[in-house]
């Protein structure tokens, strides 16, 4: 900023700076060199910004129009044993600048990012269309005949949020966050096979380096929306020459939210999901019984002051399960198998409200659906 703008004299570590409809953080340090003064910021509290009062926003649409997307690099954690290498975005928690910051214009157009993460190859491509944004993956893995491959197409429609929280001595005495109006669709198939040797049955984790942000102003308080997403893949074979297949096809409409009283959190909200039956993909080959399960989690949605990406204080989470698997020929009756399940869970961060809380996720949504083929009783247990 301009060293001679009002108030960036009186900005040093520890302070809160706002600029109004913009950006808003804590300082974390201050260059004041020639015309210019270069000023750090951290993630801010609620309670840093408002000291007594309230805030309130009722069925505030989120203006996709305003849309960026800012990916990170790719970052590795220490390996662990049994799984192979995950990663997070680096930019997190203000751990780095981002690779790139795509407008909307680009962002409409489908910037596609792609990279490498152990024996897996990942690609995404997520747009925005209209009130829409949408979002595709791929997965796969091709290693000592060892195959995996898993395509991902999911959207998420427009949405409104609502809300309110009240601070009094500097000190939150509650929050709420509400998507009034949650629809979207995931599609997910998933291959996986084994050739002469099946391998470890390892889990990969892959959080997907990037943010679709929208700035979202509550009173001249910049907050921002975050839309992220992430991936888990953990195969289980027990045999060479094996392959699974399944398919989750879901369609969802309905409103999550979270609220917190004193210090308990608790998730509010009713969906109306459709799932379709995979039988015409749901298949297994393999002599002893094999296994795929996928996680995807889209949208994570994330609600925070400034940068959502560096400081997300509240999250609503979609993710869609599925475990195709298959009994091995050997079985009586061999059967193919694909229990599913979409769950959504609400989130919140101690820093954003500036205290402790006793719950940090509460669950807002479970339902599960079981497929079978054939579906004869012959292929049920329990």
């Amino acid at each position: 900023i301009a060293s001679g703008a009002p108030g960036a004299d009186k900005l040093a570590p520890g302070s809160v700076m706002v600029l109004t409809g913009m950006m808003v953080g804590k300082v974390t340090s201050v260059d004041r060199s020639g015309d210019d003064t270069v000023v750090g910021l951290g993630p801010a509290a609620i309670s840093d910004v408002v000291k007594d009062g309230s805030l309130t926003w009722d069925h505030q649409p989120v203006d996709f129009s305003k849309a960026s997307l800012r990916v990170w690099e790719p970052k590795a954690p220490p390996a662990k044993k049994s799984s192979l290498p995950s990663f997070a975005p680096s930019g997190v928690a203000g751990a780095g600048a981002p690779l790139l910051d795509i407008p909307l214009a680009v962002l409409a157009q489908s910037a596609t990012t792609s990279g490498q993460v152990g024996d897996y190859r990942y690609e995404f491509t997520p747009r925005v269309a209209g009130d829409q944004v949408k979002f595709d993956l791929t997965l796969t893995r091709d290693a000592g005949g060892f195959v995996i491959a898993v395509e991902s197409h999911v959207e998420v429609a427009s949405m409104s949020l609502s809300g309110n929280t009240a601070v009094s001595g500097g000190r939150t005495g509650g929050f709420s966050l509400d998507a009034d109006n949650l629809t979207g669709h995931a599609k997910v198939s998933a291959t996986a096979s084994t050739g002469r040797s099946h391998g470890p049955n390892t889990i990969t984790g892959l959080e997907l380096p990037m943010s679709i942000e929208v700035p979202f102003v509550v009173a001249g308080i910049p907050f921002t929306v975050g839309i992220g997403g992430s991936i888990s893949v953990e195969p289980s074979f027990t045999s060479n020459d094996a392959t699974v297949t399944g398919e989750v096809d879901v369609r969802y409409s309905g409103r999550a939210g979270l609220s917190i009283a004193s210090t308990s959190l608790t998730g509010t909200g009713a969906f109306d999901p459709d799932s379709t039956d995979p039988q015409d993909v749901l298949a297994g080959v393999g002599l002893t019984p094999v296994a795929i399960i996928v996680k995807v989690s889209f949208p994570k949605l994330n609600f925070g002051l400034g940068f959502a990406a560096a400081s997300a204080g509240a999250s609503l989470d979609m993710t869609y399960s599925f475990g195709p698997s298959f009994s091995g020929s050997t079985n009586i009756v061999p059967c193919a198998a694909q229990p599913e399940n979409l769950k959504v869970t609400a989130g919140l961060s101690a820093t954003f409200l500036g205290h402790d809380i006793d719950v940090a996720s509460a669950e807002v949504y479970n339902r599960n659906w079981d497929y079978l083929v054939p579906a004869i009783q012959g292929c049920r247990t329990g």
